[in-house]
């Protein structure tokens, strides 16, 4: 089967390309412009008219005879509603694929609405929040917007924690390139606490090893970057970052400190962790490390949630947490994703 992709000029049309090669189609390529695609992009490609001359569809047909395209996919939207009343009337010379990129892009975002909406029904009824729609909306496209492992459930679960959370700092320790921080920014903002993440971004203090391959020193900039560019996004609040190894961290956040990243309002610490994400290294160690610097910190109340509890690969969090419940009065326990939520009672 051989696909015509028109334009093939926009960001769009590469994305097309890929998604339909994946399926096993010969995908051919056209535009009213000189081309700027990648070698290999398409299968063949060809200059058309633009829309507005009078021999486009004399052009568009028989470059259709001539190469055997069976379906054509605009992914431009004033391309698409052309080629849409040129096939209402009959005068295209192949079947339009799709709905155009407006009405994908509102079917997607109202899938996605129609989710968060049972998302903050959940919250309603699970934990007695009244949740903003907007804000819940913001909170679970973050998978969509930033790379990360967390999971639909897990971002649930840091969204009732993060709008019940008492007063004081939100603490992740292990960022990535930050989708559970943006989310978390998010909370903090619509509670008012600030936010402090803790992360060296180093490959020894992340695998423990001198490590390299994938991700080697110069790889973690590239992440850092990428972690700020998303924080800068979304966060309106008060906001700091920690770049030193969690126990060394520790040694900065105090009552009273002043935590200043540049770019973001300061965080006026006020040696209250109101939650406290662990996510850094999964190690026994390092998990047990983690606990233990951070733990004076934590409020009566405060969230606590073990990064990797019901991993299969690590059991540093699930050794820790446990131990954790056996020495310490916990409560309101669960797991979403593949993390242990529960609250600190001192």
């Amino acid at each position: 089967m051989a696909t015509l992709i028109f334009p093939s000029t926009v960001p769009e049309a590469q994305e097309e390309a890929r998604r339909h090669r994946a399926a096993g189609e010969r995908i051919i390529g056209a535009a009213s412009l000189a081309p700027n695609h990648p070698a290999g992009t398409f299968d063949d490609w060809f200059r058309l008219p633009t829309l507005y001359d009078a021999h486009f569809l004399d052009a568009l047909r028989s470059l259709v005879t001539s190469t055997g395209v069976e379906t054509v996919v605009a992914p431009a939207a004033d391309v698409h509603d052309a080629l849409s009343a040129w096939a209402r009337d009959g005068r295209l010379p192949c079947p339009l694929k799709d709905s155009g990129p407006i009405r994908s892009a509102m079917g997607e975002w109202s899938a996605h609405a129609e989710r968060a909406e049972q998302v903050a029904g959940w919250l309603r009824a699970a934990v007695g929040i009244e949740a903003d729609r907007t804000l819940i909306n913001a909170a679970m496209s973050m998978p969509g917007m930033v790379h990360g492992e967390s999971n639909e459930d897990k971002m649930v679960g840091l969204c009732a924690a993060g709008l019940t959370a008492p007063a004081g700092e939100l603490v992740e320790i292990g960022v990535q390139m930050g989708r559970s921080s943006a989310l978390l920014a998010l909370m903090a903002r619509e509670r008012g606490n600030g936010l402090v993440t803790v992360d060296p971004w180093s490959v020894r203090t992340a695998f423990g090893s001198d490590t390299v391959g994938a991700i080697d020193e110069v790889a973690t900039d590239v992440i850092s970057d990428a972690f700020f560019a998303h924080m800068t996004r979304v966060t309106r609040g008060p906001f700091a970052h920690l770049r030193y190894p969690s126990v060394e961290a520790t040694q900065y956040y105090r009552a009273g400190a002043n935590l200043h990243t540049p770019g973001f309002d300061p965080v006026q610490a006020t040696g209250r962790v109101a939650l406290l994400h662990i996510n850094g290294h999964p190690g026994l160690e390092a998990v047990r490390a983690d606990w233990s610097a951070w733990r004076p910190f934590l409020a009566v109340g405060a969230w606590v949630i073990f990064e990797g509890y019901a991993s299969p690969d690590d059991d540093g969090p699930r050794c820790v947490a446990d131990r954790a419940f056996a020495d310490h009065a916990l409560d309101g326990a669960f797991v979403a994703g593949n993390a242990l939520f529960f609250r600190w009672r001192g």
